[in-house]
């Protein structure tokens, strides 16, 4: 053992000193430029406030308010999501974020500059390393990946080069463990990159050339103990643990379906169709050099990263989306690049020679990549980068420059959201949920908020979800009052709807105090329906009107819709082009996108006056005929209605 301690000791000290000078001035110059990549000062226009500033925000908040993942708060997002998206509400964890920020870009850059030194000598591997972060970090606030994604980065790099080493000798026998430390924690920072992050350690394990055995103990043992860890510094509870696994795991796997459209234009899907080709060719190479058991493990890991990459990439087509997909890309391609210096016969530099023509090829589809997931040259502008770093340092160092930073976002908060003081002075200090997508506005407002396990409504993408919210609302205090924007329902998407168990139970549980344009408050009340009846089913046809049941005043009609399971041709194209398939509602002239998950309703489609709520938010809504996109059949039910006070303007 003490030989070994030994022999790790010297050759970690020779790559230490290798590193310093030349190579270490290339990683403090990296993380000098992109270590602090956010802007903590809030917009002029609406502060924290927004649809993507307000999730945000809330994620900031949940420490400070003492909420319990799982319990008062589900997302995507886990108890370490401020560190993707840091804002200046809690100065301990803005500093937390510039240390993950740096640690991550430091584990990446050594990871990318390990790759690139089969190809060429260190201190160009070093130079590359950097010129490509420096072009290829994202920028927070103006990209839709942060942080973790870069971490996804460097240990894809490392879980590919232990599964595609040649040896047991020239794998890297920490990386599973490490791995799997790393995907602990970033799973409470965002799921879907943590789950997948998990199942490519699983593979490293299963394909290493080194003891199997020894990798999976080492890489389960890791995971438990940094899950534990983090989960418990992060002051949350154990028990909610699973909890917010569900609920995570719901708000994943049904976000395409609901949120999912396309856009982009030829030569985005040009540039995606050549990437794509790209890395199975070279996939393909590497298995005929490397053999069946390297080739198989580097081609499932790389399959998992473009999963990925295309999930975060193109589920929200858009220009700000796609660059996500070739970021998440860059380590497959790197990789599978200089991995054809690598083979079973001969030395890596005798056979980058005989191979140039591939060299090349995988140097050009680099490239294009880092030319694709490019952030703007943001990084290379010596102003920015002093003038983030002085923010950032001013408000983690300065309590008054925080509160200055904290005050300006909420004056422009209040400017954006313009509650009427009428409003404030009957809510006082009750408690009170805001309905839609905006969660800061409590906060705004100094009001006491109750918490809400969907941070934002629109979040309910399936049943359960839509369970979770409802359940929430039945719970609130007796006194307590409901804030609802004119719209909650985002794109093309019924406010009605959204989700349809909470809408129907709110306008059954509470009563409408006052209104105006922009928003209607509401009071927590006794149930004033009855049971629901059913009302009629009806077989119908793909783009056919169905005529809605006529009802008597007072009986609000909903209906539920089960779409006829899809052929294998659909399923296909669904899985293929699941964005442009969404389960489309036509009604009154209008296109309404309906999630799949929540077409069992109860979604409602006439609103009795009874109700009481004005006919901007919804009151007196009588749709007579709806048509659906799919076949299927729709169930209609009846529910009676008592009278409640009409709001107050």
């Amino acid at each position: 053992m003490r030989s070994v301690a030994r022999r790790f000791g010297r050759r970690n000290r020779r790559r230490v000193r290798e590193l310093w000078p030349a190579q270490g001035a290339l990683l403090a110059l990296t993380l000098v430029l992109c270590a602090a990549p956010f802007d903590v000062v809030p917009h002029p226009g609406f502060g924290y406030g927004g649809l993507d500033a307000s999730w945000k925000s809330s994620l900031n908040l949940a420490h400070p308010q003492g909420l319990q993942f799982g319990k008062d708060f589900d997302f995507t997002y886990g108890p370490w999501g401020f560190v993707d998206w840091p804002l200046a509400f809690s100065r301990v964890e803005l500093a937390l974020s510039v240390v993950f920020w740096v640690l991550t870009l430091g584990f990446t850059w050594l990871a990318l500059r390990a790759t690139v030194s089969r190809v060429t000598t260190r201190i160009a591997a070093a130079a590359i390393s950097t010129v490509v972060l420096v072009l290829c970090t994202p920028e927070t606030g103006e990209s839709a990946s942060s942080a973790s994604a870069v971490l996804v980065v460097g240990a894809a790099l490392v879980l590919l080069d232990h599964a595609g080493a040649a040896g047991p000798r020239r794998a890297r026998r920490w990386a599973p463990a490490v791995c799997a430390a790393l995907a602990a924690f970033v799973l409470q920072v965002k799921f879907s990159e943590g789950v997948l992050l998990i199942v490519m350690v699983a593979i490293a394990c299963l394909f290493t050339a080194a003891r199997r055995l020894v990798m999976i103990a080492s890489a389960v043992v890791a995971f438990v103990v940094t899950t534990v860890v983090a989960w418990v510094v992060a002051g949350q509870h154990l028990g909610n643990f699973w909890s917010w696994l569900r609920a995570s795991y719901q708000i994943s796997k049904y976000y395409t379906d609901a949120m999912g459209h396309r856009g982009g234009s030829h030569f985005d899907y040009l540039v995606l169709a050549i990437v794509l080709l790209g890395v199975l060719a070279l996939a393909v190479r590497f298995w005929v050099v490397a053999g069946l058991r390297r080739g198989l493990g580097v081609i499932l890991i790389s399959a998992l990263v473009e999963y990925l990459a295309l999930r975060e990439g193109t589920g929200r087509f858009d220009a700000v989306h796609l660059v996500a997909f070739f970021l998440y890309s860059l380590p497959v391609v790197v990789w599978l690049a200089t991995a054809g210096s690598v083979a079973q016969r001969g030395t890596a530099r005798r056979h980058v020679r005989r191979r140039p023509i591939l060299l090349v090829a995988g140097g050009a589809l680099c490239v294009l990549v880092v030319l694709e997931a490019q952030n703007n040259a943001i990084y290379l502008n010596p102003h920015t980068v002093a003038h983030r770093w002085g923010i950032a340092v001013r408000t983690v160092a300065v309590p008054a420059r925080q509160q200055a930073i904290l005050d300006l976002a909420r004056r422009a908060e209040r400017s954006s959201y313009a509650v009427p003081p009428g409003m404030l002075a009957t809510i006082g200090r009750h408690p009170v949920s805001v309905d839609g997508s905006d969660s800061a506005l409590p906060w705004a407002y100094r009001m006491h908020s109750v918490a809400e396990p969907l941070v934002q409504s629109y979040n309910a993408y399936s049943g359960e979800l839509d369970r979770i919210a409802t359940d929430r609302l039945r719970s609130l205090p007796a006194d307590a009052y409901i804030l609802r924007p004119v719209v909650t329902g985002i794109d093309h998407r019924s406010s009605l709807w959204d989700p349809p168990l909470y809408v129907r139970t709110e306008m059954c549980s509470t009563i409408p105090v006052s209104s105006n344009a922009r928003w209607l408050l509401l009071r927590k009340s006794a149930d004033r329906c009855a049971a629901a009846k059913p009302a009629g089913t009806v077989r119908v046809a793909a783009g056919r009107p169905v005529t809605v049941p006529h009802v008597a005043a007072g009986q609000m009609v909903t209906m539920s819709f089960q779409p006829d399971g899809p052929g294998l041709g659909e399923r296909l194209r669904r899985l293929v082009d699941k964005p442009s398939a969404p389960l489309i509602v036509t009604a009154r002239g209008r296109r309404i996108r309906l999630p799949r998950a929540l077409a069992a309703g109860p979604l409602i489609v006439q609103v009795p006056a009874e109700v009481g709520w004005p006919a901007a938010f919804g009151g007196h809504r009588r749709f007579t005929s709806v048509a659906f996109s799919e076949p299927g059949t729709v169930h209609f039910a009846t529910t009676g209605v008592q009278a409640g006070p009409s709001p107050s303007p």
